[in-house]
């Protein structure tokens, strides 16, 4: 559990009409133009809420698109932090509503202006089961690699794949990742001399290697969130 915590990272999925709609953070205080710990910011579209209360700052990432038909399955949610209600405040001179003062009480990134304010993020608690998904013929593919403009990913990296509650994953299940084997040209296969015939040769697919182990932690209904163990 501690390992979950700490490299986890608390990525989310989001939905495009929350994307569009859900209230944001405008701005912060003396100047300032990122917020990180011990900084106040203010945030629109959350009405009154009670000092106290926490909020969970999240960056939209890149769209997430599955591999098998296209479709977009959200967008990649990115824990920047976590924020406390001080006080509520009068809107702008424009009229646009009750600003929200919190306080930052952690940070995974910088805050920026834009990002989304989610109802905080419980912590993980100790009731995850280790299992075997139900389908032993899965065949997901991994989708991306949270936490910024990542391409690989190593142990503690999450990724993000395309299989969730449909196809059987509940938090706690284990997965297998498999590098794609490499189409090789055999050029030797004709007992030919390569350097005198280079195009006459043969092609073998090479097979797939196994490359990681992936303990899932979030499950969404087509997508969910691993770390790599």
């Amino acid at each position: 559990y501690d390992v979950l915590q700490k490299f986890v990272g608390r990525p989310s999925l989001l939905e495009r009409n929350v994307v569009r709609d859900a209230p944001h953070i405008v701005g912060f205080r003396s100047r300032h133009i990122v917020g990180s710990t011990e900084n106040e910011a203010y945030g629109s579209g959350l009405g009154a809420p009670p000092p106290g209360k926490l909020y969970t700052v999240v960056h939209v990432g890149d769209e997430l698109r599955d591999p098998d038909d296209g479709d977009l399955l959200g967008y990649m949610g990115i824990y920047a932090g976590t924020v406390e209600v001080i006080t509520n405040t009068g809107g702008s001179k424009w009229g646009q509503g009750e600003l929200t003062h919190f306080a930052v009480r952690d940070t995974g990134r910088e805050i920026l202006q834009g990002d989304k304010l989610l109802p905080a993020i419980p912590p993980f608690n100790e009731d995850l089961v280790v299992s075997v998904p139900a389908d032993s013929k899965l065949n997901g593919q991994v989708l991306a690699v949270a936490g910024g403009n990542f391409t690989v990913g190593g142990k503690y990296s999450v990724l993000a794949i395309n299989r969730g509650k449909r196809d059987g994953l509940v938090p706690g299940s284990v997965v297998a990742i498999f590098a794609r084997g490499q189409e090789v040209r055999d050029r030797f296969s004709r007992g030919q001399n390569w350097m005198a015939f280079t195009a006459t040769y043969d092609t073998v697919q090479l097979p797939n290697e196994r490359s990681g182990t992936v303990l899932i932690f979030q499950v969404h209904d087509r997508m969910s969130y691993g770390v790599v163990v």
